[in-house]
């Protein structure tokens, strides 16, 4: 079973890009810091110190809302479910989300506080290192703090609005935190919210591994972002949900720190995320343009 469908992925872009012409000619999208990338660690820069120290605090008793993020009846154009554009939405582009419902977990890096958002996970993994990738991929979002102590939240025009430490997820040991999620029947897809988690407390402290040894580069979302419902980000770095998945460019405001160790889950774990998206939701790996990637050890 494939869980890479590229070929298919860009037939799919292509023939609604056609249809989108006009709309994503006002957008003037542009990409130059996409993700996710390949990590060639022997071409990555050593930089240790200089602000690069990432501190976290972490509330044990945060409590998430946990739904599938697949809407497969939406139409980006209104008009009736199952329309001509609903193509655009696919299971690649959805996840299994766990979004802060309460949570004073924070990190701090370079004189700058970031607030947990959420949490979500792609199989396999959406960074590769040397080419290699593993099951899974979870992605912690922090959002930034704007000047007045308010998070800017995920449609946010700020270069480094976002931080998202991602880490690659291999199979062995279960995960015990985490199997408060796996360990239940999961929604297929957003319209199944009887299988929906509405509140369930999550230590991320059990999740996330040691924040001491990462990847850091700037780059982008690795799928379109919407502020509310499905309508695109206003303001936004680029323009609505139509417009970033035709042109295959997301927002470009997110630091990533994609972290050197991995977490473990069992294969029956995997395995329920995985029948969700069997044809995966991964985003092919990007071009860096140039763009430094830093090896950073504290």
């Amino acid at each position: 079973m494939s869980y890479y469908p590229t070929a298919a992925r860009a037939a799919m872009l292509l023939v609604i890009g056609a249809a989108l012409t006009a709309s994503v000619a006002s957008a003037q999208i542009v990409a130059e810091r996409q993700s996710p990338i390949n990590i060639t660690t022997r071409r990555a820069i050593e930089a240790h110190g200089h602000g690069t120290k990432l501190s976290i605090v972490i509330d044990p008793a945060a409590t998430f809302s946990v739904k599938n993020t697949y809407q497969p009846q939406y139409n980006f154009n209104g008009g009736a479910p199952n329309g001509s554009y609903d193509a655009l939405l696919t299971p690649e582009f959805a996840t299994l989300k766990a979004s802060v419902i309460s949570s004073n977990s924070y990190l701090t890096v370079n004189g700058e506080t970031y607030h947990l958002l959420q949490f979500h996970f792609h199989t396999p993994s959406e960074h590769t290192v040397d080419g290699k990738r593993s099951a899974m991929e979870v992605h912690f979002v922090w959002t930034r703090d704007s000047a007045t102590g308010t998070p800017l939240g995920l449609c946010n025009s700020n270069p480094d609005g976002l931080l998202v430490t991602g880490a690659r997820i291999k199979v062995g040991e279960a995960n015990r935190e985490l199997n408060k999620i796996f360990s239940r029947p999961l929604p297929v897809d957003a319209t199944d919210t009887a299988k929906n988690i509405t509140s369930v407390a999550l230590n991320i402290g059990k999740i996330l591994p040691s924040l001491d040894n990462s990847w850091r580069y700037e780059g982008s979302l690795t799928a379109p972002a919407s502020s509310a419902g499905l309508g695109g980000c206003t303001p936004s770095p680029v323009a609505g949900i139509d417009d970033q998945a035709t042109t295959d460019a997301y927002p470009e405001n997110v630091s990533w720190v994609v972290l050197s160790d991995i977490v473990t889950l069992s294969q029956t774990q995997v395995s329920a995320f995985r029948a969700l998206f069997p044809d995966s939701n991964t985003r092919p790996t990007q071009d860096l343009n140039g763009r430094t990637v830093k090896h950073v050890r504290d």
